[in-house]
């Protein structure tokens, strides 16, 4: 069993700002894996109207409108997809009201398929310039349709519900989180979650530790405190103060009480919740996400026989 050192980051949503700098940080850190875990799809369209001679867009940070001549169109969209948007150029005037729910929830999986594949193709190269070993899963975000590019990369790692072996551990992960407000394509029932769980767990060689890749962090650990909303969604404020409320797993909570061989367990799916704690003998993180300012959260942790020698959380 030799030292491990690796960089974890999650719930990047698009941005390609993030993808690159987990890179340059993984390599700059000496890191052995890169893991990319949890929920890799944008969560928005932007559409820039373009004219004869001008753009017009809605700056992706600031939400205000802004035009620009039309050689910065390129700029623009580069801009956006660091924040983890996809941009869409439209004719001047066209309004997006015109098309339907299902034709524009189509073309932000089409996007998203698109730069995903793109992410991946990096990756790989990356991947043998570095000698880095990547892993990736999606999140509950994520549509199915993504699990098989990346499943047909031959450089990059597929976690979700699989075993990888590395240095005397196992990793594996699962994308599944319980039930949200949302309705995302990958929730479960507390029942399934536990069963899943277990399942995992004996994959491969059970002699050695696992490192557990759970999109969603247990239940009421400090990790999973997420905004409580209403019966309209809308987030519930008392005092001016946003209330919270946990929503991670309490199947995944139980689970890692009983058990004794889970040194490590890398979560995401609740970006207000960064941080760490301690679920029976198992070290949980969250480093949390701020994709959408194209700012890099990660978890730079090393291994050793005796498990976690070192976790800290990086910020660029």
């Amino acid at each position: 069993m030799g030292d491990i050192r690796l960089l974890f980051v999650t719930d990047i949503h698009g941005s390609t700002t993030v993808l690159a700098k987990a890179m340059d940080e993984s390599r700059r850190r000496g890191a052995d894996l890169l893991l990319i875990c949890g929920d890799l799809e944008g969560k928005y369209l932007l559409f820039i109207e373009e004219g004869r001679d001008r753009i017009t867009w809605e700056d992706p940070i600031t939400g205000a409108r802004r035009r620009s001549s039309r050689d910065r169109l390129a700029m623009t969209l580069d801009e956006i997809a660091n924040c983890g948007g996809y941009g869409v150029v439209v004719p001047e005037g066209w309004d997006p009201a015109f098309e339907s729910e299902e034709s524009l929830e189509q073309m932000i999986h089409e996007h998203s398929r698109r730069r995903l594949a793109e992410w991946i193709e990096t990756l790989e190269g990356f991947a043998r310039r570095s000698g880095l070993a990547v892993l990736m899963m999606p999140g509950n975000d994520d549509a199915w349709q993504l699990d098989n590019l990346i499943l047909s990369s031959e450089a990059v790692v597929f976690l979700d519900e699989r075993v990888w072996e590395f240095r005397g551990y196992r990793f594996v992960g699962t994308s599944r989180v319980p039930p949200t407000p949302w309705l995302t394509p990958r929730e479960v029932t507390e029942e399934d979650m536990a069963q899943r769980l277990e399942r995992i767990a004996g994959l491969g060689n059970t002699m050695l530790p696992l490192i557990l890749v759970a999109h969603t962090p247990p239940y009421a650990c400090g990790l999973d405190n997420a905004p409580l909303l209403d019966k309209n969604r809308k987030q519930v404020i008392l005092g001016g103060v946003i209330q919270t409320t946990p929503v991670g797993s309490m199947s995944l909570r139980r689970f890692l009480e009983t058990r004794h061989d889970i040194p490590l367990a890398l979560h995401g799916h609740v970006h207000e919740s960064a941080g760490w704690a301690r679920v029976g003998s198992t070290l949980c993180l969250n480093p949390g996400t701020e994709y959408f300012t194209g700012t890099l959260v990660g978890y730079d942790v090393r291994l050793t026989e005796e498990g976690v020698k070192h976790f800290e959380r990086i910020r660029i």
